[in-house]
């Protein structure tokens, strides 16, 4: 599937003004954080029991195809299922979208859930070390939504005495015009830097908390360079969007590798190469 991106999130206070959850949050992770771009700002329940989290858009309604929850760091998420419904209305009469509990990730293998710490200290699946890592992301139809539910429940599996994640970002999302194939090269740029004392010592200083994905995308039609060109007012520091290389429904671990939660930036002019051929280098700096 082609690229896509998500440049607004209507969670967020501006559309989203009356976030809250059932049961009761932690009294120093808010629910609201899910609501910031600030990567400590976490949502923690005090419990287990199954969290439910609703909101509306101010008795508007709007258009959205794409939902995704990020983990904290070291995600207490996983293990655990959600659930999601949407109606198009405040009054929740005319229900949308009815998503009945999926698994976040489900892990099977050797010592699943036993925390055998080898390398990496994750207690996930062997061939499965970066789970802890990995968002909940799904694409869909666009539905005109007013208000919405999202559900957090235990499977079983959750190994900690909580719920934890950082984001919930809910928008419509952009597609590219064209799909990825054999070939492409996205270019992660690790923010850690290398340093060479005089004897010849290798001196790695701290990693800094994001990475940046480069890629280049193109535009065959003046529709396409026109709408590209309007989505640039997404090329903000301060605006956090989703972008997914390689979308996958039946996939989700080939495409949890290329969605990246962070701030876009455009590397160069659109480049007119052709009157019919138009390129675009863009970089995502992760959150």
């Amino acid at each position: 599937m082609s690229l896509r991106i998500v440049p607004v999130n209507f969670i967020d206070p501006e559309h989203c003004a009356d976030l809250a959850v059932t049961s009761e949050a932690s009294s120093s992770f808010a629910v609201k954080n899910l609501q910031s771009n600030v990567r400590d700002d976490v949502w923690r329940s005090t419990n287990l029991d199954a969290q439910v989290i609703t909101g509306t858009f101010g008795g508007n309604a709007r258009q959205i195809s794409h939902l995704s929850i990020w983990p904290a760091d070291g995600s207490s998420l996983i293990g655990a299922t959600v659930a999601v419904r949407m109606w198009s209305d405040v009054a929740q009469t005319t229900l949308v979208r009815n998503v009945a509990a999926t698994n976040f990730f489900t892990f099977t293998g050797d010592n699943w859930n036993e925390f055998l710490w080898g390398i990496q200290g994750w207690g996930v699946d062997n061939d499965d070390r970066t789970a802890r890592l990995a968002p909940f992301a799904t694409w869909f139809a666009p539905v005109a939504v007013s208000a919405f539910e999202i559900t957090i429940a235990n499977a079983g599996a959750v190994d900690t005495p909580y719920f934890e994640a950082r984001r919930i970002v809910m928008g419509d999302y952009v597609q590219a015009p064209y799909n990825a194939a054999y070939g492409a090269a996205p270019q992660w740029r690790p923010g850690a830097k290398l340093r060479r004392t005089v004897g010849g010592a290798l001196r790695r200083l701290a990693r800094q908390s994001w990475r940046e994905l480069r890629f280049e995308t193109y535009f065959a039609t003046e529709a396409d360079r026109s709408a590209w060109a309007d989505l640039m007012y997404a090329c903000d520091p301060a605006k956090e969007i989703v972008i997914s290389l390689f979308p996958a429904h039946a996939t989700p671990k080939v495409e949890r590798d290329f969605t990246v939660l962070g701030s876009l930036e455009a590397l160069n002019p659109i480049v007119f190469e052709h009157h019919n051929f138009h390129r675009l280098q863009l970089a995502i700096t992760e959150s």
